[in-house]
Protein backbone atom coordinates (compact mmCIF):
# COMPACT_ATOMS: atom_id res chain seq x y z
CA UNK A 1 0.00 0.00 0.00
CA UNK A 2 1.40 3.39 -0.89
CA UNK A 3 1.45 6.10 1.85
CA UNK A 4 1.05 9.87 0.99
CA UNK A 5 3.08 13.04 2.29
CA UNK A 6 0.12 15.08 4.16
CA UNK A 7 0.76 18.86 4.54
CA UNK A 8 -0.63 21.83 6.26
CA UNK A 9 -0.97 24.60 4.60
CA UNK A 10 -0.18 27.90 7.22
CA UNK A 11 -3.84 28.86 6.48
CA UNK A 12 -4.96 25.44 7.25
CA UNK A 13 -3.35 25.24 10.47
CA UNK A 14 -4.63 28.80 11.73
CA UNK A 15 -8.10 27.87 11.09
CA UNK A 16 -7.64 24.85 12.81
CA UNK A 17 -6.40 27.37 15.61
CA UNK A 18 -8.83 29.11 15.92
CA UNK A 19 -11.53 26.21 15.20
CA UNK A 20 -9.78 24.55 18.52
CA UNK A 21 -10.36 27.95 20.61
CA UNK A 22 -14.07 27.80 19.59
CA UNK A 23 -14.19 24.14 20.88
CA UNK A 24 -12.32 25.19 23.86
CA UNK A 25 -15.13 27.84 24.62
CA UNK A 26 -17.97 25.18 24.71
CA UNK A 27 -15.70 22.88 27.15
CA UNK A 28 -12.14 22.91 27.77
CA UNK A 29 -11.81 19.30 26.59
CA UNK A 30 -13.75 19.98 23.50
CA UNK A 31 -11.01 21.48 22.03
CA UNK A 32 -8.50 18.91 22.12
CA UNK A 33 -10.98 16.58 21.60
CA UNK A 34 -11.11 18.54 18.27
CA UNK A 35 -7.50 18.38 17.67
CA UNK A 36 -7.15 14.67 18.36
CA UNK A 37 -10.02 13.56 16.31
CA UNK A 38 -8.20 15.88 13.54
CA UNK A 39 -4.66 13.84 13.81
CA UNK A 40 -6.81 10.99 13.63
CA UNK A 41 -7.96 11.59 10.14
CA UNK A 42 -5.20 13.21 9.10
CA UNK A 43 -2.98 10.55 10.00
CA UNK A 44 -5.70 8.13 7.63
CA UNK A 45 -4.96 10.11 5.04
CA UNK A 46 -1.95 9.21 4.79
CA UNK A 47 -3.31 5.85 3.52
CA UNK A 48 -6.14 6.62 1.62
CA UNK A 49 -6.04 9.96 0.36
CA UNK A 50 -6.88 8.87 -3.29
CA UNK A 51 -10.11 7.10 -2.73
CA UNK A 52 -12.03 10.43 -1.78
CA UNK A 53 -14.36 12.31 -4.23
CA UNK A 54 -11.61 14.58 -6.12
CA UNK A 55 -12.71 18.41 -6.84
CA UNK A 56 -10.98 20.72 -8.91
CA UNK A 57 -8.18 18.30 -8.75
CA UNK A 58 -7.81 18.10 -5.07
CA UNK A 59 -9.16 15.38 -3.13
CA UNK A 60 -11.82 16.00 -0.34
CA UNK A 61 -12.45 13.94 2.83
CA UNK A 62 -15.09 14.69 5.63
CA UNK A 63 -14.12 15.05 8.98
CA UNK A 64 -15.72 12.44 11.26
CA UNK A 65 -16.64 13.87 14.20
CA UNK A 66 -16.91 17.91 13.61
CA UNK A 67 -18.17 20.04 10.49
CA UNK A 68 -14.56 20.21 8.90
CA UNK A 69 -13.48 18.98 5.08
CA UNK A 70 -10.05 18.57 4.83
CA UNK A 71 -8.97 19.33 0.74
Amino acid sequence: MKKYQVYLTQLAKEDLDIAKDFYAKQDISLGEYFIDSLIVDLESLQFYSSIHQKIFGYYKMLVKRFPFAMI
